[in-house]
């Protein structure tokens, strides 16, 4: 399994980080993780037909968001070095008519902190492996 994957299946930080949540919204359990691929474009799909449509032709997608584009769009045209781009999100609406944003505090908190646990964790796994050669 890959180092993300071990977090998945452990269910490392999600109750820490569901523990450390002081805010108004208040959820019943723990965040789930998934790591799962994300569809993402340069503008905001309002059009439930063409949400179905990606659905239908690339059923592995767990989700369909904006932001990232830029990300991954910088990344593939960078000249140099061809960095690897990683996004973490949390799900705070699912763009329908009942759409708000009483979750966004949560789900930035949320996101936020599985990436700081998960990256101080690799680095420090890294340096660790690192130490073993020397």
């Amino acid at each position: 399994r890959s180092y993300f994957q071990d977090i998945i299946f452990h269910r490392r930080y999600t109750d820490e980080i569901f523990a450390k949540w002081t805010g108004n919204q208040v959820a019943s359990e723990p965040p789930t993780v998934l790591l799962a691929p994300m569809a993402s474009g340069s503008a905001v799909i309002a059009d439930s037909t063409l949400v179905d449509d990606i659905a239908v032709q690339h059923r592995e997608v767990i989700g369909i968001e904006m932001e990232a584009y830029g990300l991954f769009a910088s990344a593939e045209t960078s000249f140099d070095i061809k960095p690897k781009p990683i996004v973490i999100k949390a799900v705070s609406d699912f763009a329908n008519s009942k759409k708000n944003d009483d979750w966004k505090p949560y789900a930035a908190f949320t996101a936020a902190e599985f990436f700081f646990a998960a990256l101080t964790d690799y680095t420090h796994l890294a340096s660790q492996q690192r130490s073993d050669y020397i």
